[in-house]
């Protein structure tokens, strides 16, 4: 029928506008923690060396990322809302088990890449707000991975992690 068809279309309309603006946010989100990510690496004390040594940038975008992602508020329609620490969290998780190849037909390829309890520790501590030199004193961007478990399952060392968050 021809409403069928009518429906059909706003509906594929409506979905492309939603996955446009979704996508947008995503690209603004990422910009803005990478921004962030390279601030950090670059600040200087007042002697000139590097004010936070060390710290590994994937693990400082996770936090700022999940960080990001709580305070998201730019939603469709001029309707705002803060997804919080728990959706900021999912997200992460979801991340992760498609870096570890645990969700069918979602494969990470060409680079080091899995399941990773370091990058979840950052994701915990962005997305329930820690201060970012508590997070930095605790050790959350190192790594606690070793050369040869950079891929697949397992990746980090999960009790050194927890040790890190505990006490939060």
């Amino acid at each position: 029928s021809n409403y069928g068809n009518v429906m059909s279309i706003l509906d594929g309309m409506f979905t492309k506008m939603i996955g446009n603006v979704i996508s947008n946010e995503d690209t603004r989100l990422r910009k803005d923690a990478w921004n962030k990510v390279m601030a950090i690496t670059k600040a200087k004390e007042t002697g000139g060396r590097l004010k936070y040594p060390n710290v590994d940038k994937d693990l400082l975008q996770h936090y700022f990322m999940s960080q990001n992602l709580r305070y998201a508020k730019k939603l469709p329609f001029g309707k705002e809302i803060s997804l919080g620490a728990g959706p900021s969290l999912f997200m992460g998780l979801l991340k992760e088990a498609a870096d570890g190849g645990l969700i069918p037909f979602v494969k990470t390829q060409g680079r080091a890449s899995g399941f990773s309890v370091d990058d979840l520790g950052a994701d915990w501590v962005g997305a329930t707000d820690m201060p970012f030199d508590e997070a930095y004193a605790r050790g959350m961007f190192k790594h606690t991975e070793t050369k040869g478990n950079i891929k697949g399952y397992g990746q980090g060392e999960w009790r050194k992690v927890k040790k890190k968050l505990d006490n939060q």
